[in-house]
């Protein structure tokens, strides 16, 4: 049996790590979910619109750790990012958590 590729056990770090920092931002612990996504940018095999919106989500996620640790700067951007590339996108969770963080950083704001 041949062992992963890899490129499949990068993808499956990803996919991790996207799981972790949802985990521990539920949690409330945002330092420690902001380190897991810190670097993370879309890959771009990524094609389909729904692991795309996946994708954006985390950044949103992030612009809201940041948020809440004072980087007001890098949370805008981050969020007002995700927005605007789920936005032409089909409606789902993912896009539905991005603009409900959007609508919490901006009214906070």
């Amino acid at each position: 049996m041949q062992g992963i590729s890899q490129q499949q056990d990068m993808s499956l770090s990803i996919l991790y790590n996207q799981e972790l920092a949802y985990t521990l931002w539920k949690k409330g612990l945002y330092a420690e979910a902001l380190q897991q996504v810190k670097e993370y940018e879309i890959p771009s095999y990524v094609i389909h619109p729904l692991e795309q919106a996946a994708g954006y989500e985390i950044m949103a996620i992030r612009a809201d750790c940041y948020y809440r640790l004072g980087n007001e700067e890098q949370a805008f951007e981050d969020i007002v990012y995700s927005k605007q590339h789920v936005e032409p996108m089909p409606n789902s969770t993912y896009k539905n958590l991005i603009y409900h963080i959007y609508d919490a950083i901006f009214k906070k704001s």
